[in-house]
């Protein structure tokens, strides 16, 4: 995983079945596995408050496929 301040991209291993429109959860709680706001800021080096402002509402999601941009 890499970030920086106006993009935020994720590497989902090949074995991962995902499709366009499934929901990702990056912070939270999904099915048994949680990651908190430290957790994930940990992973980064950065304080919780820098990873709020990376995660800010005016960046677009963009997923991308081998094939194509969407």
């Amino acid at each position: 995983m890499d970030k920086s301040i106006q993009h935020l991209t994720l590497e989902i291993p090949d074995d991962t079945e995902i499709n366009l429109g499934d929901t990702i959860t990056i912070i939270g709680q999904s099915g048994d596995e949680y990651i908190d706001m430290s957790e994930y800021s940990s992973w980064f080096n950065t304080s919780e408050l820098e990873t709020m402002l990376t995660l800010s509402n005016r960046m677009p999601i963009v997923v991308i496929n081998k094939d194509e941009a969407v």
